[in-house]
């Protein structure tokens, strides 16, 4: 299995096509690892508003958490 930090790297080194990129992206968002990597989150917000990508935050409700 590919570990998140190499898949940045083989998007860093241009090595993704363009649905690898978007599944990349996606991936990030669904694991809430984008704010790991902040120089991503133009390119998120991008596919975004393309309707690439789509991001549903974990604490919208956060009482529902207890």
């Amino acid at each position: 299995m590919v570990k998140m930090p190499q898949l940045v790297q083989m998007y860093r080194d241009g090595l993704m096509n363009p649905l690898q990129q978007i599944e990349f992206v996606q991936t990030l968002l669904d694991t809430e690892l984008i704010a790991d990597y902040p120089e991503l989150d133009k390119l998120a917000q991008y596919y975004i508003s393309e309707g690439l990508c789509y991001y549903v935050p974990v604490d919208i409700m956060p009482e529902l958490k207890e």
